[in-house]
């Protein structure tokens, strides 16, 4: 039988013997591990800022995109109720004007059209970059960030009116995003 302290005595001179066999990392071993971290670490962070700005400017943009939209969506709903008799500051002569004014029809009586209000669309407001929606006296901004808006007609079809409205954004990471919507809108009275 083998006694405790043998055990002993045989486990610590393995202990010993493995330590003794035991070497540190030399100085060129550790400059490599350093450098492959440095690059791995490097080449993390440039694909971290990338990502970001990448996903800044698709917000910026998304931002713009959801400025034109909801613009043309709201002048579009307008102008299609217009009368082609009741526009005033766009004459169908092909030539691009800076805001519209219209009336829509509210009621017709005894076979007549009773036309609403005004509606007019312009920009104005802070900074002179916001689409303003004036009917009658009330007055209300409907987007931001506007740069251009202008309405035309065609001699030839005077009852379609075009809508190009330009939306822009400086910013100091990506200079300036400008965007640019086209449309058209045939009226219905």
């Amino acid at each position: 039988m083998c006694s405790g302290k043998g055990v002993a005595n045989k486990r610590t001179k393995v202990n010993k013997a493995w330590i003794a066999n035991e070497r540190g990392f030399s100085f060129a071993e550790v400059c490599v591990v350093v450098l492959i971290s440095v690059f791995l670490l490097g080449s993390l962070y440039t694909v971290l800022i990338t990502g970001n700005n990448s996903w800044e400017i698709s917000r910026d943009r998304l931002e713009l995109h959801q400025y034109l939209r909801t613009a043309t969506d709201w002048m579009r709903k307008d102008l299609r109720q217009a009368g082609s008799s009741t526009i005033v500051g766009v004459p169908a002569d092909g030539a691009w004007y800076t805001s519209i004014t219209f009336q829509a029809p509210s009621t017709v009586t005894s076979g007549s059209v009773v036309w609403a209000a005004a509606v007019q669309y312009a920009i104005g407001g802070t900074d002179n970059q916001q689409l303003i929606r004036t009917v009658g006296a009330q007055q209300r901004v409907i987007a931001q960030r506007f740069n251009a808006l202008q309405f035309r007609r065609q001699a030839a079809s005077s009852t379609v009116v075009e809508i190009s409205a330009t939306v822009q954004k400086n910013t100091p990471q990506h200079g300036l995003i400008t965007m640019t919507r086209t449309t058209q809108v045939t009226l219905r009275n």
